[in-house]
């Protein structure tokens, strides 16, 4: 998470624990998007998060979302 901070790069992942970090404010990160479900197909599942990270735009950046089959939350928080 470091390098990413460094590198001003979003942190996709499936750890929640990554984004309770920067909310608490133990890590720093440009925004944290978490990837909660799991499709059968690779290539359904890369297209899912592909399109709602375009879709969130510069909204991704200070806010920690949470991307599900479904729908996405999201909750801001303060950047260092």
């Amino acid at each position: 998470m470091a390098e990413a901070w460094r590198e001003r790069r979003l942190v996709i992942g499936r750890d929640y624990d990554m984004g309770e970090l920067v909310l608490r404010g133990f890590a720093e990160a440009e925004g944290v998007v978490i990837v909660a479900f799991d499709f059968e197909s690779a290539g359904a599942e890369a297209n899912r998060i592909s399109t709602e990270i375009k879709a969130l735009g510069t909204r991704a950046r200070g806010h920690v979302h949470v991307i599900g089959p479904y729908l996405t939350r999201s909750r801001p928080y303060d950047k260092a």
